[in-house]
């Protein structure tokens, strides 16, 4: 196409929405912070369970 580095079927007028609708958008959610974030979390959730066992004998 004129006025394009590429060509009409390889990339010019791509429909890739911005944002959160593109397909190649990244979210942070199993970045190493918030894997390790939700490990502690399910560290603590699993202590308590613990406790609320050992208080229910």
């Amino acid at each position: 196409m004129k006025g394009w580095t590429v060509c009409r079927m390889h990339g010019a007028r791509s429909g890739a929405k911005p944002g959160p609708a593109h397909p190649n958008f990244r979210h942070g959610q199993r970045s190493k912070e918030a894997m390790a974030l939700r490990a502690q979390v399910m560290a603590l959730v699993r202590e308590s369970r613990e406790v609320e066992q050992l208080l229910r004998l």
